[in-house]
């Protein structure tokens, strides 16, 4: 018997509200995470983690972050967005599960092709409560670069969640991914970030959307995921993998982020997942964080950041610039040859 839960589910009740409901997922992460966290699992408390809305048009919320800082594991060092997987260094197969793995999802549509499980365990340095890392397929020991299948279960599990909060995340190695063992992190942040409720604009005969330059500094595309649209969500999960495979293949840093947000209008709607990817410039080998970095979560607005002055100092107009140095360059480069990619279907 396992020693740990099982939240089964298949791909049709995805949309059906009472069942997704009745398996409680987010109840289940945060019981079991308070249970870790009593017990001694994680390397520090999230009690003395503070956090403000930035003055600006913008508000980007800055979060102090000062024990994930000074405990959290060395980042292992990234020298190409193909790194392969290496067994001997850190990864998820490590772990000891009876003080760190949540639960398991199984998509019972996939039980009978699939061996390796799908899991959901804590982040041992986290960022709030409740973060934890979704890592598909764990004993496959896959590298961090996204499949169809890493996509698919990262908007089923958003699909699964019924809180609004919930944000998953996803680093690519040379973005600031600290560990090459495949994982997005789950997250939960109340704070409403304006990457949720921009406008976007439509591309050309494309499936995705993006933001105008005057809307947001970080330029990247959006898909839309309705929620009365599940249907489609394998169809969304294929056209992201066929960008970031694409993005992965010309050795293209970048960071994909699912949110709860607005519509192509924009405004404060909740009703659609709103699928972000940035291209970013890389960052190659092991990097000292400084006060901030310009990773996933970052590029939402949630600024992660690593010391005391720079939280009490830290303006709208510093964010943006790190922001618009990250993206706009490559997005500019890349923009009409991605147009090209999805015209040509």
């Amino acid at each position: 018997m396992k020693q740990y839960p099982v939240v089964s589910y298949n791909t049709s009740e995805l949309g059906n509200k009472g069942i997704v409901d009745s398996l409680e997922l987010d109840k289940v992460v945060m019981d079991r995470w308070d249970r870790f966290m009593q017990e001694g699992s994680f390397r520090y408390n999230t009690d003395n983690i503070k956090e403000r809305v930035v003055e600006g048009k913008l508000g980007y919320l800055a979060q102090s972050q000062l024990e994930r800082a000074r405990l959290r594991r060395p980042p292992q060092s990234m020298m190409s967005i193909k790194q392969e997987f290496d067994k001997d260094k850190f990864n998820f197969n490590k772990i000891d599960e009876s003080k760190e793995l949540v639960c398991q999802l199984v998509n019972t549509d996939r039980e009978t092709k699939q061996v390796e499980r799908d899991i959901l365990i804590i982040n041992v340095s986290p960022i709030d409560r409740g973060h934890c890392l979704l890592v598909p397929q764990v004993e496959a020991g896959l590298q961090q670069v996204l499949t169809v299948h890493s996509i698919t279960l990262a908007l089923e599990v958003m699909t699964l969640s019924t809180s609004p909060h919930t944000k998953l995340a996803f680093n690519s190695l040379c973005a600031y991914a600290s560990v090459n063992h495949q994982h997005w992190h789950l997250y939960y942040q109340p704070t409403r970030l304006a990457v949720q409720s921009i406008p976007l604009s439509p591309g050309p005969a494309t499936p995705y959307y993006t933001f105008t330059g005057e809307e947001y500094p970080a330029l990247g595309w959006v898909w839309l995921l309705g929620e009365e649209d599940m249907s489609k969500l394998d169809q969304v999960a294929k056209e992201v993998a066929k960008l970031t495979m694409w993005l992965t293949d010309k050795e293209v840093a970048h960071n994909v982020v699912m949110t709860r947000g607005a519509g192509v209008e924009g405004g404060k709607g909740s009703n659609n997942i709103r699928v972000l990817v940035w291209a970013r410039e890389s960052v190659v080998g092991a990097k000292d964080p400084g006060e901030f970095v310009m990773a996933a979560l970052e590029l939402t607005g949630q600024i992660l950041v690593y010391e005391v002055e720079k939280y009490n100092t830290i303006v709208e107009e510093e964010v943006v610039k790190a922001q618009k140095e990250a993206t706009v360059d490559v997005f500019a480069k890349l923009n009409p040859e991605v147009e090209k990619l999805f015209r040509s279907n």
